[in-house]
Formats: structure tokens, sequence, C-alpha cells
């Protein structure tokens, strides 16, 4: 089973567009539930102290005109007005007497005559005919005649959970709500993860293909999708340029090992065939031995670039002394080629922190890339030098140099500048100087002029100032 049949089979039942529908849905609902709690409840207070005010407002009113307009009175005793005049909005009056008896008023209500008076100034609630309304009382003192008592009632507000629930319309209502919210939800969990879709599109199609050099669509909002955008398509260059480079170096690497396998393989057929005595097995084995030795420096050149690539921690740092190495490069490589001349300029007391082993190795390759691309009394110049933080090692030869086509191809793996690849060199010293130079930090650099000769250079953090620079 392939990881992508694995994934469609491990796919969850619901999408994230489903989720986020879902989500948005009871956020949504919940909100509006709140909202509508709230505004219940709000407007349930609001109307209940309106009618409230209402009903105190018509009783007072009511009894100061029994107090105060001349002839009120009589108008009641004589039964001269009508409902209408006691009915002031919402709220209906009653005139009683002192005890209890039906005066004058609005008598909708018999069980109203049983509710004793209150001279609190208290709004009461009482039931009325399964109703429930609010009551006000108020005793009122009559000049030269008996006293009365107003008293007004008024219909409460009812719950606004009633109101929607009439009719069903609660039901209705929140039901319109769920689905809209829901539909609203997907239309626009759809909109954001249209991008996301086209990101899964895309790398699809690019995994069909193994066209590395496609990238997935940018909807250039600059929100996080947009960047998941840009880190794919950065990795997608990355692996890119890996893969061009894993090809370059396979490619590379089997031109490199063909012609000392090659020469093995004819040896060893000339030597089983033709050889007639011991002077020509010898000369087969020692032709043998170079290649075998040839392809032993390729192999383990190739795994210490790769150790230095993969960040194996094999080769452990610690404060050295730059300038005692190099002096000491210098001498072991004098010793062994004495046709080269060396002219050397060496500051003292130059320290870097880094392995010793790998470092003496960069400054090694630097020398014998000079003798090997300088020929034969090859005069070779070797500085040393400390500048704003960094340590200089700078080695020169008065070769034939590199054409300026050429001169930035030396740091490519394998590359020669011989087009014949017939020289000595196995094309990875360079490469695996400048690895070297920077996995500390540093760099490494070359300058050349074709006829006068070639400069290579590598930097260093150094690890402080030289007390001697002389």
């Amino acid at each position: 089973m392939t990881a992508h049949e694995a994934r469609g089979r491990l796919r969850p039942r619901v999408t994230i567009k489903t989720r986020m529908s879902l989500w948005f849905t009871l956020v949504l609902s919940v909100i509006c539930a709140l909202l509508l709690v709230s505004a219940a409840h709000l407007y349930g207070e609001y109307g209940k102290q309106v009618a409230r005010d209402e009903l105190v407002a018509a009783v007072r009113g009511q009894a100061k005109r029994i107090r105060e307009e001349h002839g009120f009175s009589d108008k009641l005793k004589g039964d001269e007005l009508r409902d209408a005049d006691f009915a002031q909005g919402d709220v209906q009056l009653t005139v009683y007497d002192e005890e209890g008896g039906r005066y004058a008023g609005v008598f909708l209500h018999d069980e109203l005559d049983d509710v004793s008076f209150s001279s609190s100034d208290k709004i009461r609630s009482v039931t009325l005919d399964g109703g429930s309304y609010y009551c006000y009382d108020e005793h009122v003192r009559v000049p030269h005649d008996d006293d009365l008592w107003v008293r007004g009632i008024v219909r409460a507000e009812p719950a606004v959970w009633d109101l929607l629930g009439r009719g069903g319309f609660l039901v209705w209502f929140v039901g319109a709500m769920i689905v809209v919210a829901f539909v609203g939800g997907r239309m626009l969990a759809g909109r954001l993860l249209r991008p996301v879709r086209e990101i899964d599109v895309a790398a699809r199609e690019i995994r069909k293909s193994a066209d590395l050099s496609r990238r997935v669509p940018v909807v250039g909002s600059g929100d996080e999708l947009s960047a998941l955008a840009d880190d794919m398509n950065d990795m997608l260059a990355t692996l890119e340029r890996n893969f061009e480079a894993e090809r370059a170096f396979t490619s590379s690497a089997s031109h490199e090992l063909r012609t000392p396998i090659s020469v093995i393989l004819a040896e060893c057929e000339y030597a089983e065939e033709n050889a007639s005595g011991a002077d020509e097995l010898r000369a087969s084995i020692a032709t043998i031995h170079r290649q075998g030795a040839k392809i032993s420096g390729i192999v383990e050149s190739l795994l210490m670039l790769t150790r230095l690539e993969q960040g194996v921690e094999r080769y452990a740092s610690e404060e050295l002394d730059l300038s005692s190495l190099v002096r000491s490069a210098c001498d072991d490589f004098a010793a062994m080629t004495p046709d080269a001349r060396m002219r050397r300029d060496l500051a003292d007391g130059v320290r870097v922190v880094a392995s010793r082993e790998l470092v003496g190795l960069a400054v090694d390759n630097l020398l014998r890339n000079a003798r090997r691309y300088g020929g034969t009394g090859v005069t070779i110049d070797v500085s040393l030098a400390s500048d704003k933080g960094m340590a200089r090692i700078c080695v020169t030869d008065d070769g034939p140099g590199i054409a300026p086509d050429e001169v930035d191809r030396v740091w490519e793996l394998f590359y020669r500048a011989d087009a014949s690849r017939s020289s000595e060199g196995l094309g990875i010293g360079l490469p695996l100087v400048r690895r070297i130079a920077e996995r500390y930090g540093g760099g490494a650099f070359v300058r050349s002029t074709v006829g006068v000769g070639s400069t290579f250079s590598i930097e260093l953090p150094v690890a402080c100032e030289p007390a001697d620079k002389g």
C-alpha cells in the first residue's frame, strides 16, 4: 500500500469544511441565543416598568380629579360618567366606597372585589380570569363626603417567550437561524478553504508528474495560507536544487569512478591472459594499486563531504593556534615537495575555534592545489593575517591561472580546470575546503589571472585578536 492510498483510507469522514460549518453554526447559535435571551429580558423588564408607571399615573390622576374637580363626586353618585371615563390607555379604573362596595368604573372582573385594599403605595400582582394583572390602590379623602378608594388594574406584559411561542414562531425562528448559520458557515468555510484545495490539487499534480519545477498557487492575501504556499514553494525549490545536485553528483561520481575501475579491470584481464613473467605481473599490480588508491581517495573525500553537510559531529572543535597550525603545514609540505619554492608571511598569535583536523586538511588541500596546477618549480606564497574579527589564509601560485568563465566553477564537486581531467586531482579538494570554511562561519574565495597565477583563500572567525601581527 502506498502512502497516498493509506492517506485515502484514513481520510476523516467529516471534512474540515463540515466541521468548520458545524462550529460556526454552534457559535452563532449560542451568540444569537444569548442576544435573544438578553433582549427578551430587557424588553420584558421595560414593558413591565412602562405598565406600572402608566397604572400609577392613571390611579393618581383619577384620585386627584375626585379630590379637586368641583362636582366630580356628584357625577359619580349620579352615574353620569361613562365607562370610557374610567379607561386610560390599557389601565382600567374602578371606584369603591369605604366598605368595598362598587361605586363607579369599569367592572369586568368580579374577582377584583375580593382583593383587599392596600395603602402601602405598592403595586401588587393579581390573577383575574386566568390573566396576570398589576393592581394599585389609592385612598381618597373627599371633602364633606365619604372617603373613596380608587383601584386601577393593567394587564401585565406577557413574557416574551410566550409571545414568541405563539403559533410556533420560536420553533420556526430557531430552526431557520440554525439552517442559515450552517449554510452561511459552509459557504464561508468553502471560501476560506479554497486556497487549501488549490494547494492540495497542485501538490497531487506535482507528485504524479514528479516535476519539482512546478509551484503551488499563492493567493497573495498575506494570511497564513499565503505563508503556507510560500513555504511549500520554498521547500519545492530546495528539493529541486537538492535533486539536481544529487543528479549532478551521481553523474560526476560515476564518471570519476568509471576510469579507475576500467583500468583495474583491463589490467586484471591483461595479467590473466598475457602476463608472461614476474615483472609484468608486478607492473599490473602496481597499476591496480594506484587506481585502487584513487578510488579510495574519492570515497573517503565523499564520505567526509557527506558528514560535513549532514552535520555529523565527528570533528570536535577547540580553540587552536592557527598560526602554529599553518606554519607546521607549510613545513610538512615543503619537506614533501622540494621542487616548489615557498614564501611565507604568517602573523603570530592568530587563534580560531575549529577542528584541528579539518582546518589542517583545508590548508593542505590549498597547498596541494597550488603545487598541482602551478607545476614544477612553482612559487607558492602563503600568508596569514587577522582583520575585523576574521582570520584570512591566502595561498598564491604563479601558475597559468584560470579562465574567467571557469573561476566560479572551481568550487563545484569533481570540476577541474583542465578539460581533459587528466591531472592528478580528484576535483574534491576545493569543494571540501569551502565546506570546512563555511562550517565554522567563514568562507572560501578565489582570484585568478590567466598567465599570472591564482590566489585561493579561506576566512575563519578569530577567537581573539592577535597580540602581535608582525
